[in-house]
């Protein structure tokens, strides 16, 4: 079985992605970022051999979040160069290579199934169940407030915080029935319940080893980071909203940012988008929506980024941009 995680930054992707790899038969490492290029399912073999470039050679990111290249030569996977380009050269698709690639990782640790996990694979969840057979996708989600803090203690603006939940969880849930749709809060509150019924899904029994935080440590990732305080590689516990202890002024600028975008709608209609505004999600998730009386201005935040991605070639950019500021 062939599996993807997704979602938007700061949903407990990595919390889930540690926990999973310490099912005896579950090989869930590092994130690659190789899913998440459009060009890969487009046509493998005019784009393979851009697999190990970086930078402004590199494949680029589906999506929302700017990253050029893959994670590919991960120690914890098992590759060197020599052997990955050899792999790339001789793969006559995708899947084949993708199966190829995990293999080696899973036999050395005598593991059956293998997971990646990069948020942006929430833009790739349609295409990869048509590319792979036998795949399965699993959604990450948490409440919107919560996860636009977190993203900005780790160092986003608001505006980039705000677009970045609102796609990726957009994308997450585009074919609702499709996937698994795990909350970030049924994780940490309810965890051996959470992890029992995911792994029902994934055809695997629950381990208790999943909740031994001790039995695995990992060096690929901080396990803080910026001004963060959460830390993923601590026990699997209940975590109280942050967003709810703020004082009254700092919750109502980020509600009044989060109320102040929403998905264009032709851009929404090209991609068979269900969901444009953080009301929206709300909604379909079960969380509290804040209304707020103002809007935030951030005609420059856009401007700016729009120039970014337009000077990086980057998909998204002034053409079929995806963000729309309410007025």
């Amino acid at each position: 079985m062939s599996v993807l995680i997704g979602g938007s930054g700061s949903t407990g992707s990595s919390l889930l992605r540690r926990t999973l790899n310490r099912h005896s038969e579950i090989y869930c490492g590092p994130e690659t970022s190789l899913f998440s290029k459009q060009e890969l399912y487009d046509n493998w073999k005019r784009n393979k051999h851009r697999l190990l470039l970086r930078g402004a050679k590199g494949l680029r990111d589906r999506g929302w979040h700017i990253f050029n290249g893959t994670n590919l030569l991960l120690e914890e996977n098992e590759w060197n160069e020599n052997g990955l380009e050899r792999l790339i050269h001789h793969s006559k698709d995708f899947q084949s290579f993708a199966q190829a690639y995990f293999v080696k990782s899973m036999h050395a640790k005598n593991k059956s199934i293998w997971i990646e996990k990069t948020p942006a694979n929430a833009y790739s969840f349609r295409d990869f169940k048509k590319v792979f057979t036998n795949a399965q996708c699993v959604h990450m989600f948490r409440n919107p407030y919560d996860t636009i803090l977190s993203l900005t203690k780790r160092g986003f603006n608001l505006y980039y915080s705000t677009a970045y939940y609102l796609l990726n969880t957009s994308f997450g849930l585009r074919d609702k029935d499709a996937c698994y749709h795990c909350s970030y809060e049924s994780l940490t509150g309810d965890t051996q319940a959470t992890l029992t019924d995911l792994c029902a899904y994934l055809g695997v029994p629950f381990e208790k080893s999943m909740l031994d935080t001790s039995s695995i440590k990992y060096a690929d990732d901080p396990t803080r980071i910026g001004e963060w305080s959460f830390d993923e590689t601590s026990e699997v516990s209940k975590n109280p909203s942050k967003f709810n202890v703020l004082e009254h002024q700092e919750k109502m600028v980020l509600v009044s940012g989060a109320n102040s975008l929403c998905i264009d709608l032709a851009f929404a209609e090209r991609y068979q988008l269900r969901h444009r505004t953080i009301k929206d999600l709300c909604k379909d998730l079960n969380y509290e929506f804040h209304e707020s009386p103002e809007k935030t201005n951030f005609t420059k935040d856009k401007l700016k980024d729009q120039w970014t991605r337009f000077s990086r070639n980057y998909p998204f950019h002034f053409f079929r941009y995806p963000i729309k500021l309410y007025r």
